[in-house]
């Protein structure tokens, strides 16, 4: 751990020492415990740094050392950022919150909502969606929408895979795991053959809706994702190691890891 990066400013911009001596503490005693590999923390206020911290591996079988420069995946973080770009689209007029998206997107015209039964006792209940699903359910994560990984009542999460439903980028950019060109709109048309878990707008649930959105920043920018993220959203600050793939440059700085979740009964899933 000595080895990991570790600096605190002398002028820590108003923040208390002390304090600052509690987050150093706090990521040591992380990764100490096992509770993750490596972790990095940086601090800044007013433009300064006030404290920059690693400890720990970056890649466990590599034993290469957790450093502030490491790059990391974001995950969902990206959310704030694909929903930002929809905003400022909406910003333009090109489109309302309380539109329906099938105004847009027709496929999404005829969605089903799951109202009784079960996937796995072959008699699910369907009924037609008596609520349109739009941007502002987007948006909030309330259009009915969910993930193949956070299981449900009736099992509809376990449609996304029949409906071969996957947002994962393939490795060449172009082609889905079946073998078809790739698109946010080929898994937008998929996503909207599983029925939803409930009546848009009445419950919240985590889900694809995020990748919905980025579909409709290609649309109404007629730029890629990827595109309008680097050119529109990252004007000011570095937005490519958001939107690229990482090079293989910069492949050895790459944080390599697995994480465990728990879901429901499911027991324990690496992924």
């Amino acid at each position: 751990n000595n080895n990991n990066n570790n600096t605190m400013a002398d002028n820590v911009e108003g923040f208390d020492q002390a304090r600052l001596e509690r987050v150093q503490e706090w990521v040591e005693k992380q990764v100490s415990m096992g509770r993750v590999a490596g972790m990095a923390v940086s601090v800044y206020r007013n433009g300064k740094e006030c404290l920059s911290a690693a400890r720990g591996l970056a890649s466990v079988e590599a034993k290469t050392p957790m450093s502030t420069d490491t790059i990391c995946r974001i995950y969902s973080m990206t959310k704030p950022l694909a929903s930002v770009a929809l905003l400022m689209l909406y910003e333009r007029g090109l489109f309302q919150l309380d539109d329906p998206i099938a105004k847009y997107a027709p496929f999404f015209g005829d969605v089903s909502v799951a109202v009784g039964g079960s996937v796995d006792k072959d008699n699910l209940e369907l009924k037609p969606a008596e609520t349109p699903i739009t941007f502002k359910h987007l948006l909030t994560h309330t259009s009915g929408l969910s993930y193949g990984f956070l299981p449900d009542d009736r099992g509809v999460h376990t449609l996304y895979s029949k409906y071969k439903v996957s947002f994962v980028p393939s490795v060449d950019g172009q082609t889905s795991t079946d073998g078809e060109k790739n698109s946010l709109e080929l898994q937008c048309r998929r996503l909207a053959q599983v029925p939803l878990c409930f009546e848009p707008g009445t419950q919240w649930k985590y889900s694809y809706a995020t990748d919905v959105v980025g579909y409709f920043v290609e649309l109404f920018s007629g730029k890629s994702l990827a595109e309008f993220l680097r050119e529109e959203v990252g004007k000011g600050f570095e937005v490519s190691m958001f939107v690229d793939f990482v090079s293989k440059v910069k492949v050895s700085m790459f944080l390599c890891f697995v994480f465990r979740c728990l879901f429901q009964s499911q027991g324990d899933r690496v992924s």
